[in-house]
């Protein structure tokens, strides 16, 4: 599984749909169009033409915590690493 590292990967997914939203969490999906290359591109926002911001076929996953949740870092990473362990 990979992570997302850019701002402009966050905000790709962010842009597309979002599956399911409770209280606490909210599950945003993204289609990926593989690339002639193999390469998945998707169209970022604020842009017509095509970006490769997702370099790898395979699932990717990425956590946000609002400092309005944790307001240390420390309790924000953490949370964060714990996201990334479970899944």
């Amino acid at each position: 599984m990979q992570r997302l590292q850019q701002r402009q990967q966050f905000e790709a997914v962010l842009a597309g749909a979002t599956v399911a939203r409770t209280a606490h969490f909210a599950l945003h999906r993204c289609a990926l169009d593989a690339g002639a290359n193999g390469a998945s591109r998707v169209t970022g926002p604020g842009s017509e033409r095509p970006q490769a911001l997702f370099a790898v076929q395979a699932p990717w996953i990425g956590a946000m915590v609002p400092k309005r949740w944790a307001k240390r870092a420390v309790t924000r990473n953490t949370i964060k690493r714990q996201i990334y362990a479970v899944a």
